[in-house]
């Protein structure tokens, strides 16, 4: 890790930035060879420089090349004079340790003004091959780094003095609300959206925010009116992909609308280009895992839960991998496994209505008559609830006989629990 000290390097850079720093600004400083063996600082080079790329993806950041950062390898630093030298708000520090059978990558977002530390983590990686190994690293921790950076823009850097809110400032809290509330948005904070394309109509991010809210109501069976989220969200996506076609999440919000009109197979398209665009997206697994299920290939759901999991173990929708993993077992028929994935996924979210009628169903076929009862109680009680009866609960996405089969059981699972057919 870099030493706070200062002055050693003053001056490398050229004549000291007087501006202030853009928002979402940020240097990747070279990651520290904690093992003292120059012929081992490879590794840390490799991080540095595609952690850099990586991040660079996240919509309107201004992110320091590599090979400026890598200037600074080696010498003591003093992270507010990297801050005014490169005009950044933010910087990331970070260590490679390495052991016989592992690597421990260590890393922290610094606000470069305060000091603060508004993010720290350690990563122990199996190294099962080197290349694997970092491709791996770096996705952990861009996904962790790009979810973070949205919320701390978003509710104001220490050391922003800024009030005025503009377009890109409401769709940025309009898109952390998502990280805070586990991805369900709720209403308030659409209006932010709203606010922001009625300052800025070619906001691409408020679009694809409100595009990727009311595509999910309808994949979720949550929506009061699916046919006009569906054109909600198609109208949303289209505009957004014309002003920027690369933006990743786009993608991924056009696979849910494909998906709604039963297009599951151009829906799993759209969202490998939401990955090939950026591949920490855990959305993108996400949506992968969901529509291999409707197209009944529960090994495929398995592989892309478990690879969600582990590319973001703490991410606030974790849950949602629990509950297709739980779905997958079901449509197996390892029902016990099913129930077991199912109790986890409600202990992770306990207010999230899909999961919940999930375990209703799981558990009204297991015979626990009585919990299944609780359950559906919990389900109906929670305010985000749309879908009250077993006919309301017809998302069929695809006509796959062996997914109609699994539908046909989950439906008569939440009849069995006391829910109204109609």
């Amino acid at each position: 890790m870099f030493t706070l000290a200062g002055g050693a390097w003053y001056g490398i850079l050229g004549r000291q930035q007087t501006n202030a720093p853009p928002r979402l600004s940020l240097v990747v400083l070279p990651f520290a060879n904690l093992n003292g063996d120059p012929a081992q600082d490879y590794l840390g080079d490799v991080v540095t420089e595609d952690l850099t790329t990586a991040l660079s993806r996240l919509r309107g950041s201004t992110i320091i090349s590599a090979d400026s950062a890598l200037t600074l390898k080696g010498k003591l630093v003093d992270l507010r004079q990297v801050g005014r030298e490169f005009s950044v708000r933010y910087a990331l520090e970070g260590s490679v340790l390495r052991s016989d059978g592992s690597l421990r990558i260590s890393a922290r977002l610094v606000d470069t003004q305060t000091l603060t530390t508004l993010w720290s983590d350690r990563f122990d990686v199996n190294r099962v091959d080197l290349l694997r190994t970092q491709d791996e690293i770096v996705a952990r921790l861009a996904s962790a780094l790009q979810g973070e950076l949205m919320q701390v823009e978003a509710s104001g850097s220490p050391s922003d003095a800024a009030s005025n809110l503009d377009a890109e400032d409401l769709a940025m809290q309009c898109e952390a609300s998502t990280y805070r509330l586990a991805g369900e948005v709720a209403a308030p904070n659409l209006e932010l959206c709203e606010r922001a394309l009625a300052i800025d109509s070619q906001n691409v991010r408020a679009l694809v925010r409100l595009a990727t809210y009311y595509g999910s109501r309808v994949s979720r069976v949550q929506s009061p009116d699916p046919d006009a989220d569906l054109g909600r969200a198609d109208g949303l996506v289209t505009r957004a992909l014309e002003i920027d076609p690369g933006y990743y999440a786009a993608h991924c919000a056009k696979a849910n609308v494909l998906a709604g009109r039963h297009r599951v197979r151009e829906g799993i398209a759209a969202a490998e280009r939401c990955l090939a665009l950026n591949p920490s997206h855990v959305g993108a697994y996400r949506i992968l895992a969901s529509f291999h299920f409707f197209l009944a290939r529960p090994d495929k759901v398995l592989e892309y839960a478990d690879r969600g999991i582990h590319l973001s173990p703490r991410d606030p929708e974790t849950s949602i991998f629990l509950l297709f993993k739980g779905w997958a077992y079901f449509m197996m028929g390892h029902d016990d496994e099913a129930l077991v994935w199912l109790r986890r996924a409600a202990a992770a979210s306990p207010e999230t209505p899909i999961i919940l009628a999930a375990l209703t169903s799981q558990l009204a076929l297991a015979g626990q008559d009585a919990e299944a009862r609780a359950t559906l109680a919990r389900y109906l009680a929670l305010p985000g609830t749309r879908t009250r009866t077993v006919a309301q609960w017809d998302y069929v996405p695809d006509d796959n006989p062996a997914f109609a089969q699994f539908h046909q059981r989950f439906r008569s699972g939440l009849g069995k629990a006391g829910m109204p057919e109609r």
